[in-house]
């Protein structure tokens, strides 16, 4: 037992010289390696760079290599500044094509403009020879002894639309329908530059009568509209022999322009009033406004027996249950000659005369026979045109049906 004990311990012993020696054996090795690669290298440094040769060989490859890198990078900052040159010269030439487009819709806009303008003058050329053509045709479908007449609120005279001056839309409005008397509200027209204005708006052979909108140096639109500042005006056939009329009377609460014509077929003439009343529908304004134009009425109808009244009122005639049309309406009952025959004055517009609706623009009308009222869009203004045909009772008929009832009464009377 003690033996096998003592030959563990010497194997033991064995293996750890063994190991040690080992491990000596590669230490050495690893520095004689070493030791040989130095020798190796510093021959290598001798042979290649010996003493002050070596230090300028190397000190010329580093100047080389700073002049080469100084080239590379002058040659790069040229590529650079060049490039940059190329870029702004590209932008230039992006500029002076944008404005060359520019320029080049700036040209077409303007040929746009300038062709819209010959398209709006041949449009006028062509809508007056299209109006003369229609004239002609016109001029032999009235009934005898009847003329046609026009009526519109223009809000305005003075303005232009579409390229065309309203005036010169007025004037072919006249000759399309074959019109001989044409009646316009709200013409705002100043003292005596209406007269070429509606010179202007008339056709050859037509004569007319206004009353202007003052100008005050503190012109105010709202306050002179409220006041019934807009302006009338009646423009008519020279052969119908027309002639102005007037009062002693200076209207407070409307504007108005009267005349009297007469047609060589008929046996009396015709009273034509024209009137504009600013808005305002208030009891007072309605009121003041019906006791002015009764007692105006009464004045300037006295010598007449057919009157025909137009113009705009700003009643909503079309709207019975307001305080404003029912007073109106019983103004106009009120000149009833006696219960079995109608009223004396007759209102005939029943059409809206308005965008909103209303009827405004109205034909009223004593001892005068109204045909074919029409209403349409014109697109001249906020108004609508109304258009009819007129001629006054005839006068001699008239009294031969007084005579025939008087006749009647007598033999009742008698009887």
């Amino acid at each position: 037992m003690v033996k096998r004990q003592q030959e563990e311990k010497r194997a033991k012993r064995k293996a750890k010289f063994i190991i040690l020696s080992a491990c000596t054996a590669f230490i050495l090795l690893f520095f004689f390696r070493f030791g040989q690669n130095q020798q190796s290298n510093k021959g290598f440094n001798d042979e290649i760079l010996p003493g002050a040769k070596g230090q300028c060989l190397l000190s010329d490859w580093s100047m080389n290599s700073q002049r080469s890198t100084s080239s590379e990078l002058t040659t790069l900052n040229n590529g650079q500044q060049k490039q940059q040159c190329d870029q702004t010269e590209l932008n230039g030439c992006v500029q002076a094509t944008q404005n060359k487009q520019s320029d080049s819709k700036k040209e077409t806009k303007e040929d746009e403009s300038k062709q819209n303008d010959r398209e709006q003058q041949e449009t006028c050329i062509k809508s007056n020879r299209q109006d003369n053509e229609k004239q002609k045709s016109n001029i032999n479908q009235k009934p005898p002894g009847t003329i046609n007449v026009g009526l519109l609120n223009v809000r305005s005279l003075n303005k232009t639309k579409n390229n065309c001056r309203i005036p010169e839309v007025i004037k072919h409005l006249i000759i399309r329908n074959a019109l001989d008397v044409f009646l316009s509200t709200e013409t705002w027209l100043k003292g005596r530059s209406g007269n070429k204005v509606l010179e202007e708006a008339s056709p050859p052979n037509f004569c007319f009568s206004y009353t202007a909108r003052p100008s005050r140096p503190t012109f105010n639109v709202k306050q002179e509209r409220k006041k019934g500042r807009g302006g009338v005006a009646i423009q008519y056939k020279q052969d119908l022999q027309g002639e102005r009329r007037r009062t002693n009377r200076n209207p407070k609460t409307f504007e108005y322009v009267a005349a009297v014509i007469k047609d060589k077929e008929w046996n009396q003439p015709v009273l034509f009033i024209n009137v504009y009343r600013p808005p305002g529908l208030t009891k007072t304004e309605i009121n003041d406004f019906l006791k002015e134009f009764k007692s105006f009425f009464n004045e300037l109808s006295e010598s007449y027996n057919s009157i025909i009244i137009t113009g705009d009122f700003n009643i909503h005639v079309d709207v019975e249950t307001e305080p404003a049309t029912k007073t109106f309406e019983e103004f106009l009952e009120k000149y009833k000659e006696s219960e079995e025959k109608k009223s004396d004055l007759i209102q005939h517009v029943e059409q809206p005369t308005h965008q909103k609706g209303h009827t405004l623009d109205l034909v009223i009308t004593r001892n005068v026979e109204i045909s074919d009222l029409t209403v349409q869009d014109d697109k001249i203004s906020d108004h609508y045109s109304v258009y009819f045909t007129m001629k006054p009772n005839d006068q001699t008929t008239k009294d031969k049906d007084d005579e025939e009832e008087n006749v009647k009464r007598v033999k009742k009377t008698e009887e």
